[in-house]
């Protein structure tokens, strides 16, 4: 199972990729992405973990939503979700290096596509964590129908957004 870090992140995404990003917000204008090398990721990491809070915050969101479609299957989805909005990613995608810098690309040029795409990536790396469980005792003659309304409505209130 992969795991996110920021560290690990940060050398898997190409540097013009990472300057665009900070670019567009205006973080990290001293930083040099041309001098940033995988095995000294020091100063960027430095400089991130020196930002605000509330900037620090959007940068981890994004960069896990990233993180998220980085892999085989997701840059698979993204492809079949550009597809469905008439947009094709594949020849940009041919000219990029690894999973990690297509999805960073869809982010960047896509947004849109790409947020779309992101709950089809979390239900496929779901999908080998559920496991059937047993050595449950068998309940016989229960009749729970007399609960199915009070159930749908605390089931309705919990799965309302913003709640």
């Amino acid at each position: 199972m992969r795991h996110y870090a920021l560290k690990g992140f940060l050398r898997a995404v190409p540097n013009d990729m990472l300057a665009e990003y900070f670019k567009r917000d205006g973080l990290l204008s001293d930083i040099d992405f041309n001098e940033i090398r995988p095995t000294n990721i020091a100063p960027l990491f430095d400089a991130i973990q020196q930002l605000p809070d509330k900037a620090r915050a959007n940068i981890d969101t994004d960069f896990q939503d990233i993180f998220a479609l980085s892999y085989d299957t997701g840059v698979k989805l993204l492809l079949d979700e550009s597809r469905y909005c008439n947009i094709d990613f594949l020849e940009n995608f041919d000219s990029l290096k690894g999973n990690y810098a297509k999805s960073f690309w869809a982010f960047l040029n896509h947004k849109s596509v790409f947020e779309s795409t992101l709950p089809f990536s979390c239900r496929d790396n779901m999908s080998g964590t559920w496991r059937k469980r047993g050595g449950f005792p068998i309940s016989t003659g229960v009749d729970f129908s007399s609960k199915k309304e009070q159930f749908a409505m605390a089931n309705s209130r919990y799965h309302q957004p913003g709640v």
